[in-house]
């Protein structure tokens, strides 16, 4: 696959602004929502963390 598209990207740490908007506790386990910024002004919303 590299021989047709090149090169893949270099895994790159990025550090991201997360803004946990909601909470939920259950018996078993703990829920969260969140949103964060992928670039400036793009905010991916909403995302379950379980």
């Amino acid at each position: 696959m590299q021989e047709v598209m090149g090169q893949l990207p270099r895994n790159q740490k990025r550090k991201y602004h997360v803004v946990y908007t909601d909470t939920a506790e259950y018996e078993n386990y703990i829920r969260y929502s969140i949103q964060f910024e992928e670039a400036p002004d793009e905010i991916i919303l909403p995302i379950y963390t379980y």
